[in-house]
């Protein structure tokens, strides 16, 4: 699943994909995905909060820590596909 283009390096993540991170983040997921990349949760922070520029490099792990974050919102009681078919499409904007 790319849901980054070339486009996007050199550029702050969306505020929607940020603060879909930042709701469905649970306690230890930046530490975990960034442990098997060599981004430190610290930057990966940043990225997320848009403090850094999304790079070819560190889109990847951006990824990881998305799907991570899906995982987490479908294993919630209040997801719903709908919803969530919708936010994979905007994303990007």
């Amino acid at each position: 699943m790319a849901i980054f283009e070339q486009e996007h390096y050199g550029k702050v993540i969306s505020n929607k994909l940020a603060a879909y991170i930042m709701y469905n983040i649970k306690d230890g997921d930046i530490e975990e995905i960034s442990k098997d990349s060599k981004f430190s949760p610290h930057e990966l922070t940043n990225i997320i909060r848009g403090y850094e520029y999304l790079t070819e490099d560190s889109s990847y792990t951006v990824q990881q820590l998305f799907k991570r974050c899906l995982n987490n919102y479908m294993k919630s009681e209040k997801h719903n596909r709908d919803i969530l078919n919708e936010l994979i499409i905007k994303c990007n904007d």
